[in-house]
């Protein structure tokens, strides 16, 4: 049989490939092979065929067949590179690209695969020169100018990152997944508005678009919109029954709303699907732990551990546990494989108590020269200096109580009864939370938001109080021999929020650890008040700290409406229970550098 059979039996073949007869196909390259067995293309495109019946090693023996015929068939090459894709073998997937781009410079594809695969073995700066060499040759190339978006995003440059895949809906503009991946480059930058209106374009083109519907609810939930992040966490789960992060996230979201049980239900669900989630079985933890369920809360957060031995609200998590009941040498060995402030100070505030008064001395002043700016390790050193009394070394604030200031905004208002009242009127329109998680307010109720955003005059002319305040506490001690001084912020942001009690309401002794300094403005205060009911205590105890002397320094100021108290953020303070049936509200702020604030009281 001459080569015109074997032509035509190729041709036979390719027309039975692209018909589905994949085993016809198979012959034919076979027959054609058989008369002429140097034919490389029917060797590459019998691989080809192999390759898309799954029979992958094969495949790669008539993609080499292919290349012993013929070691210039530059698509030899190429096919042998995904091929070994398909098995991992990223090295020699490589190696086949790399030969298939020396034979042809220009074949785009090749490129492209070849930056795959350099993204997949962490070569990214040679991963980008491959995109890019795709672009060059083929600027209209979709895959190119996305997956190039991709890793630019994953580098965290978002602004090319979006050029790039903008590039690419423009070539495709019902391209879902480059609008999902802008998405998160607008999260990434902040512009979480643009992010929720691209993520709902994605949903409209597919509806049935599970990621979409998740990276929706994730960023609802970090625009502080937990009710919707529940429901695009649901219609994701809806979709895919089994996608364990949106149930481990809507069991998150379902918990800020206070939904315990829900939550609960959801995190099993997420850890069913995904054994070794270890987010998840930390999660799971904190809602059994606020249940009260501190047994079970400790297995999940070690199991959290054992699956990621790094995880870092794990082991805080574990470290707060333990110092929660009292196992201060257990609770120490998890905090000190932390290095955050707040973790820092507790582990001082440990050995405090187990009494190891050398080691706690010695830390603190190793701290202290590298950093002196951690309020809740201030006030467990000022508090030790008074008890052990002993010199306090830690800098930030070593006699917090000297710097309180009580003025009344009747200094700056004549008719300050009526400001007040109109200042009450706005507050009511806000909506306060009974008895938030984490915050220190009990029997009453306290808004979450900063209320120095919200758009109104007064709220404008209360913050120029408050500012010339802050400007006079400064001028008054500036001459102070202390951090809280001496790096006074340049620039500053107040966070404040309304705290409401009735009977019964008090605060638990407390301080801010992410201001600089604190205050309250009283509102409404207790009148003819029984046994200090509604008073401020500032002192230098707080959080259960051991006593060696009960006679620690305290002032304690009974209140009245227009009074407004600046003091130290390092400085504990709480509020003295109400007897009566009277409302007792305050505005209480932060001072903080001008940086992301969280209300912590």
């Amino acid at each position: 049989m001459s080569s015109d059979d074997a032509k035509s039996l190729y041709d036979r073949g390719n027309s039975q490939k692209r018909e589905g007869d994949l085993d016809g196909a198979i012959e034919s390259y076979e027959q054609a092979i058989n008369i002429h067995p140097d034919y490389a293309e029917a060797y590459s495109n019998l691989g080809n065929v192999q390759k898309q019946k799954g029979e992958i090693d094969t495949a790669i023996e008539s993609y080499k067949q292919a290349i012993n015929c013929d070691p210039s068939l530059f698509v030899a090459f190429y096919n042998l590179g995904n091929a070994f894709q398909l098995k991992n073998d990223l090295e020699n997937a490589a190696l086949s690209f790399q030969k298939a781009l020396e034979l042809k410079p220009d074949f785009s594809e090749a490129h492209i695969n070849l930056g795959n695969i350099q993204q997949m073995r962490g070569e990214e700066t040679s991963a980008i020169k491959s995109f890019e060499s795709a672009l060059k040759i083929k600027p209209d190339s979709i895959q190119a100018n996305f997956n190039l978006g991709n890793l630019l995003l994953q580098q965290g440059n978002n602004a090319s990152a979006m050029e790039c895949f903008n590039n690419t809906l423009e070539l495709k503009p019902d391209f879902v997944e480059a609008l999902v991946a802008i998405g998160l480059a607008l999260v990434n930058v902040g512009k979480l508005d643009e992010a929720i209106e691209t993520y709902e374009k994605a949903i409209r083109l597919q509806p049935d678009h599970a990621e979409a519907h998740y990276n929706l609810g994730l960023t609802f939930e970090k625009n502080k919109a937990p009710e919707k992040a529940t429901k695009s966490y649901e219609h994701a789960i809806a979709i895919n029954p089994n996608f364990a992060e949106a149930h481990n996230n809507l069991g998150a979201a379902l918990a800020e709303t206070d939904e315990l049980s829900s939550a609960i239900y959801h995190y099993k669900e997420a850890i069913t699907i995904q054994p070794n989630l270890a987010d998840a079985h930390y999660n799971l933890g904190n809602a059994l732990r606020i249940k009260g369920d501190q047994k079970e809360a400790r297995v999940r957060y070690q199991k959290a551990l054992e699956i990621n031995p790094t995880h870092i609200q794990t082991i805080a998590s574990l470290g707060n546990l333990e110092f929660g009941k009292k196992n201060y040498s257990d609770a120490l060995k998890y905090l000190d494989k932390l290095g955050d402030d707040a973790s820092v100070a507790q582990a001082l505030e440990c050995l405090f108590h187990m009494q190891e008064y050398k080691v706690f001395n010695n830390r603190i002043k190793t701290i202290s020269e590298t950093s002196p700016l951690n309020l809740r390790l201030a006030a467990i050193s000022a508090y030790a200096a008074n008890q052990l009394n002993q010199q306090d070394v830690y800098p930030f604030c070593q006699n917090p109580l000297k710097l309180f200031v009580l003025e009344n905004i009747s200094k700056y208002i004549t008719k300050s009864s009526e400001f007040i009242d109109e200042l009450i009127s706005e507050m009511r329109k806000l909506d306060p939370v009974w008895e938030p998680q984490n915050r220190t307010t009990k029997n009453g109720y306290q808004t979450l938001e900063n209320l120095f955003e919200i758009s109104d005059h007064r709220i404008a002319a209360l913050e120029d109080i408050i500012c010339r305040e802050v400007n006079a506490f400064y001028e008054r001690f500036c001459s102070s021999n202390c951090e809280l001084i001496k790096q006074w912020p340049s620039e500053i942001i107040l966070n404040g929020w309304l705290v409401k009690m009735n009977l019964g309401g008090h605060q638990d002794a407390h301080i801010h650890p992410n201001g600089w300094i604190s205050g309250v403005l009283y509102l409404k205060t207790i009148e003819t008040p029984i046994d200090n009911e509604g008073a401020i205590e500032l002192s230098l105890h707080g959080y259960d700290y051991p006593l060696i002397d009960s006679n620690y320094p305290r002032i304690r100021h009974q209140p009245s409406p227009g009074d407004i108290l600046l003091f130290p953020s390092s400085l504990f303070h709480k509020t003295i229970p109400v007897k009566k049936n009277q409302d007792r509200w305050v505005i209480a702020f932060d001072v903080c550098p001008n940086k992301k604030v969280q209300n912590m009281s």
